[in-house]
Parts: C-alpha cells; sequence; structure tokens
C-alpha cells in the first residue's frame, strides 16, 4: 500500500515537472522574414499611346481680334448737336413780314415756305457732315436715314410759335449713329414738338398743320377731299353729340370772307342746350379761344380728337379727365368768332388730319 502511494505520488510530480518543463519550452512566434510589399516591386511602365492626330493648322476664325476700334460715335453724336443750327434766314427776311392770321396768306406763301424748310433740311444734313468727320478712317460707306420736314409743319409752327419755332424744332430733332455708320435722324410728332408753347401758340400751331395737311399738296395746291376710311367697328363706337338737333353738312364751306374753308360741321340749338361725349376718351385740351370761344378736346382709344368749339361758359372738366359716351361735356353758346349759337364739332385724325364729321356721323346712322 504504502508502495502504491509512493509511487502515485512520484508519477505526480513526475506529470508536473513535465508540464513545467514543456511551459517553458513554448517559445515565441517566430517572426519571418516580411515579404517583399507589391509597392517594393517596380511598377511596370505603360508607354503613352501614340495617337495619331495632326494638330489643326489656324483657320481665320483663330486669329486674335484685332484690337478695339476706337469709339467714335459718341463724339460723332456730340459733334451733330454742336453743329445742329437751322436756318431761320426766310423767316427772319421775309416771312416775318407777312400778315400770318389768315390762311390764303400762308398758302399765299407757300413758296416762301417751302425754301425755308429746304433751309432747315440742309442745316439738319450739315450737321450730320459735320459729325461724319468722326467716322473718317474708320467707315468706308457712311448712309444717312433723314425724313424731311415739310412745308405744311413749318408753316404751322412759323403761324402758331413765331421766333420760338427754332428753338421747339431743335430740342426734338434726333440723331443716332450706328457702329456701321449710319445716320438716322429723327424728330418728335407734331404734338410733342408744340408741347410746351403756350395755350393759344400751340393750338394755332395745331389747327393750322391740320388745316394746311388737309387741304394742300406739297406744292401748295388745294386737294380734293377723300373720305377718311373707317371700319364699321369704329362707327358703331359713337353717339350723337346732340340728340333730336339738326346737322348741317357744311364741309369745305367758305369761312372769313371766303379766305378758308370750314374743316368741321355746326349743330345749331337752343342756348346751354347740353353737349355730350360722342366717345369714351381722355380730355387733352380746353379752355378759351378767340375763335374757338370755350372749348374743349377729348381724344378717344383710337387717337382720334372730337373738338368741341363756341360753348356757353367754362368746363368744370379738366385736362386729364376720362369721360363716357353721352356724359354732358359743355353747353351750346356762341363764343369766340360765333355769330349764332350753335355747336361747331371738328373731328382730327391721329395722322393730323381733318374728317367730315357729318359723313363720320351719317355713315355711323346718326344724322336725322
Amino acid at each position: 500500500m504504502k508502495l502504491f502511494r509512493y509511487l502515485l505520488g512520484l508519477m505526480l510530480i513526475t506529470l508536473i515537472l513535465l508540464g513545467c518543463a514543456q511551459a517553458k519550452t513554448v517559445e515565441a512566434p517566430i517572426l519571418q522574414e516580411p515579404t517583399a510589399l507589391a509597392t517594393t516591386t517596380p511598377t511596370p511602365t505603360i508607354e503613352p499611346l501614340e495617337l495619331d492626330i495632326i494638330a489643326p493648322t489656324p483657320s481665320p476664325t483663330m486669329t486674335p481680334p484685332p484690337s478695339p476700334t476706337p469709339n467714335w460715335v459718341s463724339p460723332s453724336t456730340e459733334k451733330f448737336y454742336e453743329n445742329l443750327n437751322l436756318n431761320l434766314s426766310e423767316y427772319d427776311d421775309v416771312i416775318s413780314k407777312l400778315n400770318l392770321s389768315k390762311y390764303a396768306t400762308v398758302v399765299e406763301n407757300a413758296t416762301a415756305f417751302k425754301q425755308l424748310s429746304d433751309d432747315i433740311n440742309a442745316s439738319v444734313l450739315s450737321a450730320i457732315d459735320s459729325a461724319k468727320e468722326c467716322a473718317v478712317g474708320l467707315i468706308d460707306d457712311v448712309t444717312i436715314e433723314f425724313d424731311e420736314f415739310s412745308w405744311k409743319e413749318i408753316a404751322a409752327l412759323i403761324r402758331g410759335l413765331g421766333a420760338n419755332a427754332k428753338d421747339a424744332l431743335e430740342r426734338n430733332i434726333f440723331v443716332s449713329v450706328s457702329d456701321d455708320g449710319c445716320y438716322s435722324v429723327s424728330y418728335s410728332d407734331f404734338d410733342e414738338i408744340i408741347k410746351y408753347a403756350p395755350e393759344l401758340e400751340l393750338l394755332t400751331a395745331k389747327f393750322s398743320y391740320a388745316y394746311l395737311k388737309t387741304l394742300y399738296d406739297e406744292d401748295g395746291v388745294q386737294k380734293e377731299y377723300t373720305s377718311y376710311p373707317l371700319t364699321e367697328e369704329y362707327l358703331a363706337t359713337l353717339a350723337n353729340p346732340v340728340p333730336g338737333n339738326h346737322m348741317k353738312d357744311g364741309w369745305y364751306d367758305g369761312r372769313s370772307q371766303g379766305t378758308r374753308r370750314h374743316t368741321g360741321m355746326d349743330i345749331s340749338g337752343r342756348y346751354k342746350t347740353p353737349l355730350l361725349a360722342t366717345t369714351d376718351g381722355i380730355v387733352v385740351y380746353m379752355g378759351e379761344h378767340e375763335t374757338c370761344g370755350y372749348y374743349i378736346v377729348i381724344e378717344d382709344a383710337f387717337g382720334f380728337e372730337y373738338h368741341y368749339y363756341h360753348l356757353a361758359e367754362p368746363n368744370e372738366l379738366h385736362v386729364g379727365d376720362e369721360v363716357k359716351q353721352n356724359d354732358v361735356v359743355g353747353l351750346m353758346g356762341k363764343t369766340g368768332n360765333a355769330t349764332a349759337i350753335h355747336l361747331h364739332i371738328a373731328i382730327i385724325s391721329p395722322d393730323y388730319t381733318y374728317i367730315n364729321p357729318y359723313e363720320v356721323y351719317q355713315m355711323a346712322g346718326l344724322t336725322d
């Protein structure tokens, strides 16, 4: 028994010793020599592709643009205005001596007004010649666009504005110059030219231009009246200004001892008969005139002006007021150069000609 215990203890001691020895013999992992990384391996050299591309030869569009052309447009424009000096010598020497209160005198001297308009147009062209000097050597072909003034425009301005016509004209002549050398000269419409004139001068100029343009050609010869084309749609917008009263067709009748033609229509009636607006519109002129008496002018949406003259009293409306068809726009009277109670109604078209009112109302089915 003792022997058995001895042997068992010996075995245990042996096993313990063997375990310890085995633990001591466990060696740390051996670090192997690291294999060379891929980066250490020389990267294969990729030969560049040889593309069969031929460099383009420079074309004209690839040529660098030339240096900018000197800015001659603005100096040229400025030079035009500096040299614009309208020649009104004919007005000073001849026309100022005329009695222009009568249209007949204006027409009898149409030749003088034609000469004056020629001088004014020549002055504009002379200003362009001065302005063209800025383009010398830069532009090969200079062109001019210019609608010349007619003798009727000039005569109307002189008759209305007198010596102030020169300044009014010069303020309303404009030039534009393009890079390719086109000188385009324009001027304001007639209403704009006379816009800042005193009332009497403005109306005299306005009536004169419409009168001369309606009755006379470019040679100062009276022409036949041609009916103004109006559509049925437009005629349907009109109403009778004095319902129930007789309309008299006095178009082109002689007036002022035969020195002028009648460019309107008269409607007789009782004193202070209400006068109605023929159409919707805006009050553009009103006041008192030595010929028209108390008056009011209404412009419709199509640009036609309806003139009501010889009103009994000043109007309570104001310039800029809107009126509707059949609104009362005045009372019938005989102020101005009227010798009897009546309404003188005139119509001026957008292109500055008088239209026969009787014919207009007749086409609209409004005459008796």
